[in-house]
């Protein structure tokens, strides 16, 4: 995912200036694991959260020039974050399973049919 901001900031008391003051161009990297579990006959998806890290950043100044030092900082301190927050994530579970199927259906749909085969022109 690719994600583009701008930091504008008030150069005027009564707030009718704006300047631009900051570029961001950031790219996030989401990696899982999918595994389809079989016990006891029933089957269970787990989606489990590996790793998220923000991949690139370039961080541009009212100017267009990069700010090297900057882009390390943030990248450091949201890949640290990241990974700290992914490994308190459960994996998420869901049962994989055939919905039930509503009691008057085959009624339902017989009495819909019904009209269209008794005209003679079938389907």
């Amino acid at each position: 995912m690719n994600v583009y901001s701008q930091l504008l900031v008030d150069k005027t008391i009564d707030g009718l200036q704006w300047e631009n003051a900051r570029d961001f161009y950031t790219g996030f990297t989401l990696k899982g694991k999918i595994v389809v579990e079989e016990v006891a006959g029933r089957k269970d998806v787990h989606i489990v959260a590996k790793s998220a890290e923000l991949a690139e950043i370039k961080i541009l100044d009212s100017q267009g020039k990069e700010q090297v030092s900057s882009q390390m900082v943030v990248q450091s301190t949201f890949n640290v974050y990241f990974e700290k927050l992914i490994g308190s994530i459960p994996a998420f579970k869901y049962p994989l399973n055939n919905p039930p199927t509503p009691r008057n259906s085959n009624a339902w749909v017989s009495s819909c049919l019904k009209p269209i085969l008794s005209s003679g022109r079938g389907i």
